[in-house]
């Protein structure tokens, strides 16, 4: 599902093959400020557009299939241009906000389930969402960063982290949260701050200082984040530097990691890195925004290309015992389930047999 910046265009969302790049539908919104990039779940496609003239901002919810339009809900926005929805848990989390702030909707009925206003009033970000708690990462009061925690079902603020380090490039933020699951942290970036947070006691673990305006991707051990056109790799938890690779010096799209591989990318070109060996297996000489998905890699152009690579394992070399015993056994329903959203059905054993 792709879409393409326009400004006052006819804004139109394309839904194309991925094996073969053929076009299966699209669906035009009109004439439009902003069509922001999309997000999929549930059989649906969910993307945001913005206010021109007398059309006013939207979250649509399209049939992934067809591309007509399920629900269509209205909101508020000052600004025009937001990274794509976050989706959990059966709800769709987006920024909007005439003066900042953060929707929920129910992804299947597309009813406002709530609205938060403690988060700042920029643009170009999304919320990151965990374990029932949505976070966004802006300015703050007193020209300092603020980590705000909101309740994903109810959309109460549950805390926020102040004194971040924060110096203001102007109200774009450019960039998402991180959460590393395995460790309960958060990596936020500012133009000149990274910071990594610990989701238990809020404490600031560490952080860098340099350019991040980028959103970094978490991996392992490691923490992969472009720092003045570098890919510069830290531990994640110490935030102590491991290596870095500089590939044409003008790095500047969020790294993207898939089987043992980060893939980065500038306007010219874009890098394959063996995370084991550090090194640049192959390059192309075209480069944007990655996606990597069902063993293809999709790089969409500042130019207005879509290319998709395709690779395969040429080799395992893991010599470790291996078993063709399944590790555990679970049964779990389709949920969420439209038709019944309040039940939830879970089997498991205990333990291999």
């Amino acid at each position: 599902f792709v879409t393409e910046e326009i400004y006052h265009e006819n804004g139109v969302i394309r839904c194309l093959n991925s094996e073969d790049g053929t076009e299966l539908w699209s669906h035009s919104f009109g004439t439009i400020s902003r069509i922001n990039p999309p997000s999929f779940a549930y059989g649906y496609v969910f993307v945001q557009t913005n206010k021109d003239g007398s059309i006013p901002p939207y979250l649509t919810a399209l049939d992934v299939f067809t591309g007509q339009i399920i629900w269509q809900s209205e909101y508020s926005a000052q600004w025009d241009e937001y990274m794509a929805p976050t989706i959990d848990d059966g709800k769709v989390f987006i920024g909007g906000g005439y003066y900042g702030g953060m929707y929920g909707y129910d992804a299947f009925t597309g009813q406002e389930l709530w609205f938060n206003n403690d988060v700042g009033s920029y643009d170009e970000w999304t919320p990151a969402v965990f374990n029932d708690v949505a976070y966004a990462f802006m300015e703050g009061a007193n020209d300092e960063g603020q980590l705000t925690a909101v309740d994903a079902n109810t959309g109460m603020t549950i805390w926020t982290k102040t004194g971040i380090e924060f110096d203001w490039h102007g109200w774009s933020m450019y960039t998402a949260p991180v959460i590393d699951t395995s460790s309960n942290v958060i990596y936020v970036t500012s133009h000149d701050y990274l910071h990594a947070i610990d989701l238990n006691s809020h404490d600031v673990l560490w952080f860098k200082n340099g350019t991040f305006e980028i959103t970094p991707a978490v991996f392992d051990n490691y923490l992969f984040a472009i720092e003045s056109n570098t890919l510069k790799v830290y531990d994640k938890l110490t935030g102590q530097q491991q290596w870095s690779f500089s590939g044409d010096g003008n790095l500047s799209y969020p790294p993207v990691i898939s089987n043992d591989y980060v893939f980065i990318s500038s306007d010219q070109n874009t890098f394959a890195l063996n995370i084991q060996t550090q090194q640049s297996e192959w390059t192309y000489s075209a480069g944007g925004h990655l996606t990597a998905a069902n063993n293809h890699l999709y790089v969409a152009t500042s130019s207005g290309n879509l290319l998709a690579f395709e690779g395969e394992i040429t080799g395992i070399d893991n010599e470790e015992p291996f078993s063709t015993l399944p590790k555990k056994f679970t049964l779990s329903q389709n949920y969420p389930n439209p038709f019944n959203p309040v039940t939830h059905i879970r089997f498991g054993l205990p333990k291999s047999s």
